[in-house]
């Protein structure tokens, strides 16, 4: 292993209602080598609220490198259709790997949208409630 960088601090916190596409960590990376393997991977931890509207509410967690999506898992929940909430943890979280390719310094990001604009909530804090946010870039030499 070359380097770990690792960020859990989130940019924005709140309850999210619409389907806006929004950044919540965000880390700056240079490489050490341009034939390294670069493994990204992060993930977010909410409350989810069914609103009672809905029993299937869908998000789905992104990773970016600048403005390139890189990899996306979309999540689910089932279950919690009532006026309620449950806490998530990080699970399904978005993992990705690549050549570094340069030693130039890079940008990822891990962001989250509803995919229902009408129906639930999504709450996002940075005390302890939620442990799961993170972004974190693990170099390692081929």
């Amino acid at each position: 292993v070359l380097q770990v960088s690792e960020t859990t601090a989130l940019l924005i916190t709140g309850v999210m209602t619409d389907g806006t596409q929004r950044t919540f960590l965000s880390l700056s990376f240079t490489p050490k080598s341009a034939t390294s393997t670069l493994y990204v991977e992060g993930g977010l931890g909410m409350q989810v609220y069914g609103n009672g509207t809905t029993n299937s509410l869908e998000w789905v967690v992104l990773i970016l490198k600048g403005s390139t999506e890189l990899k996306r898992t979309t999540n689910h929940d089932n279950n919690n259709h009532v006026n309620t909430f449950h806490r998530t943890g990080a699970s399904n979280d978005p993992r990705h790997s690549e050549v570094s390719g340069n030693t130039n310094a890079r940008t990822y990001t891990v962001q989250c949208k509803k995919a229902q604009s009408s129906t639930g909530r999504l709450a996002f804090s940075s005390g302890g409630e939620y442990p799961q946010n993170y972004l974190r870039v693990t170099e390692v030499e081929n």
